[in-house]
């Protein structure tokens, strides 16, 4: 049996159904292997100052449960302090210092053997830091806004490398991802590119002239998808219709950049 301690600032809640979702499919997967549990550690970031945690969006985390089960893994929600805007560089020391105590208490019953990082910040420097603490191997995964964002800040691209560096290993979701990482400074041969997966119950080819009538579009159609923030770049395909005539743009997702876009 390898005990398996996933450690994921982007995991679904009830406030957030669909957020990182792709995580939460692979540690499904993941626990469902025979030889293998599983326990998943989700930090809810949220503003050091008491005014800002009222807020609507903080107010729906904070209420969350610290700890529930959640499609069958138990999953644990502890609280790290944030400060919006300018405080990137101090968060993983903020994850790390609210992770000890439950992390203690989990390992008294659970000693994991490694620690899964399911995103590279601030996760990683966090985890890379708990994993010298408990003695036990640790695997960061990048995403793509973890090396691309927090990479572009200089301090947080220091803790980024030296994070990777002190990995037992490294994953990213493509080759291209792993690419920009071994540009950063992180080492190649010790990252493997592991594909998202699908699910191929809900992705999988239709009857195209059908779907498209579903969904009140005729001819040549565009899908953008993702978060609609800046980062995803849903407004340069917006600008690239004017040069398609006759085609069809349809975007699927949520985010503070949904009034812009439409």
């Amino acid at each position: 049996m390898i005990r398996v301690l996933t450690l994921s600032t982007l995991f679904p809640d009830s406030s957030r159904p669909g957020f990182g979702g792709f995580v939460e499919r692979q540690t499904l997967a993941l626990a469902a292997h025979a030889g293998v549990e599983c326990r998943v550690v989700a930090p809810l970031g949220l503003p050091a100052a008491g005014w800002a945690r009222r807020q609507r969006r903080y107010h729906e985390l904070d209420m969350l449960p610290r700890w529930e089960t959640w499609k069958g893994l138990d999953v644990y929600r502890p609280r790290f302090a944030t400060l919006p805007v300018v405080g990137g560089p101090v968060h993983p020391l903020s994850l790390w210092w609210a992770l000890l105590s439950l992390l203690d208490a989990i390992r008294a019953e659970f000693p994991f053997d490694v620690i899964d990082t399911e995103f590279f910040y601030p996760d990683g420097p966090a985890a890379v830091a708990l994993g010298r603490r408990y003695g036990v191997p640790v695997s960061i995964k990048a995403r793509g806004s973890d090396i691309h964002l927090w990479g572009r800040k200089r301090l947080c691209r220091a803790m980024i490398v030296a994070a990777g560096r002190s990995a037992d290993g490294m994953l990213a979701v493509s080759g291209a991802l792993r690419d920009d990482m071994v540009a950063l400074g992180l080492p190649a041969d010790r990252i493997r590119v592991h594909p998202t997966g699908l699910d191929r119950s809900v992705f999988h080819p239709r009857d195209r002239v059908a779907a498209k009538a579903g969904l009140g579009v005729a001819g040549p159609l565009v899908v953008s998808i993702g978060n609609l923030i800046a980062l995803k770049g849903h407004a340069l395909v917006v600008e690239a219709m004017g040069a398609l005539p006759g085609v069809s743009l349809l975007i699927a997702g949520e985010g503070p950049e949904r009034i812009a876009l439409e």
